[in-house]
């Protein structure tokens, strides 16, 4: 489904946003001049079941209308390329995990809490 709209996509890149400022995580900490980032994955991430269109963009900034669980695909990829202090927790992990407060600490390093066997961006996108 979402390869196929990649495959249609009007250019050979997608932009996530316009401008920065449009980036949003679900929690941002400072510490001094450092950014920590986290974003909560919730059953609509992983089903791509909210389909209302959104916009992503074309390398010259024009917007292209795709269903939201593309753009929430893309944003979420973009994210883990260019935030190195970036934690992704999925809500089957947080349910079932009995330290769930580990996914909460500070780290420089790009984390994921996920099941096993289940998808992740670090699968998905680095092995």
């Amino acid at each position: 489904m979402c390869l196929e709209l990649a495959r249609n996509f009007p250019s050979e890149f997608i932009r996530v946003a316009r401008q920065p400022k449009e980036i949003f995580f679900d929690i941002v900490a400072q510490v001094g001049n450092e950014f920590f980032y986290w974003e909560f994955h919730e059953k609509q991430h992983v089903g791509l079941s909210v389909a209302r269109p959104q916009s992503v963009y074309t390398p010259e900034g024009t917007s292209v209308e795709v269903p939201r669980y593309f753009q929430r695909l893309i944003r979420d990829i973009w994210r883990v390329y260019y935030f190195s202090s970036y934690t992704v927790v999925w809500q089957k992990w947080f349910e079932k995990s009995e330290s769930a407060i580990e996914s909460l600490k500070l780290s420089k390093e790009f984390r994921e809490f996920s099941l096993d066997g289940k998808f992740s961006f670090q699968r998905f996108i680095f092995e």
